[in-house]
């Protein structure tokens, strides 16, 4: 284990979780300082001047979603690990948590181990943590992207499909532009035609689209049960 002391953020806007939480990871003799805030706005202005190795962020707030702040987070910042917090079961949930790009999804009623492997899975390993119960349906989700073929009806060039990948694994514009060395005007005007043609309103839609017809498959290679 390293002897890096890390900081950690919960955004929940229980108190009861916030204190719990709080009280649990600070008795980690590698935390160096638990932060605790009740929405996403006070913690994206205390970040920038107190930067967090990870955060415990609730899937629902009032009036914010978790997962639409964890994709755009990650947009901005690919470095900083998020765990989300959740009190749902469905598959739904844990499926938009993995496609939000998030770095695990967590149980509320998760045992203290359990919390304590997911930060050493997420910081230490750099995996995902899904449990096994999220994980099978990570699974079972896969296995039947593979029996899907593309839709024939939808004509989308290979470099189309490349763009689309990549949107699909949360990158932005500008991180695209990059990396197919491409300025973000071009990487812009790939992702309207591909909306246009699919039918997608927004990102969401235009991830569904890729996993519901085969063109994108989640990479679960970094998960361990």
């Amino acid at each position: 284990m390293e002897n890096k002391q890390y900081i950690i953020g919960v955004v929940d806007d229980h108190f009861a979780i916030r204190d719990g939480y709080k009280s649990l990871l600070e008795k980690l003799d590698f935390i160096e300082d638990v932060k605790t805030y009740e929405s996403i706005a006070e913690f994206q202005i205390d970040y920038k001047s107190n930067k967090c190795d990870l955060i415990f962020l609730d899937i629902e707030l009032t009036n914010e979603n978790g997962l639409d702040a964890c994709r755009e987070i990650k947009n901005h910042n690919s470095y900083l690990k998020i765990i989300i917090l959740s009190a749902y079961h469905d598959d739904q949930y844990i499926m938009n948590a993995f496609n939000s790009n998030a770095d695990g999804y967590l149980f509320k009623d998760a045992t203290k181990n359990e919390v304590q492997e997911s930060i050493q899975k997420v910081l230490f390993s750099g995996e995902k943590y899904f449990n096994h119960e999220a994980l099978s349906v990570i699974f079972r989700f896969q296995e039947s992207l593979k029996k899907k073929k593309s839709n024939s009806k939808t004509e989308l060039s290979d470099r189309e499909i490349q763009i689309l990948k990549l949107i699909c694994e949360g990158k932005s514009n500008d991180q695209i532009s990059s990396l197919l060395n491409r300025t973000t005007a071009t990487i812009a005007t790939h992702r309207q035609n591909i909306m246009n043609k699919v039918g997608a309103h927004n990102s969401l839609e235009l991830i569904n689209f890729g996993m519901s017809n085969g063109l994108y498959v989640p990479n679960i290679h970094n998960f361990k049960k």
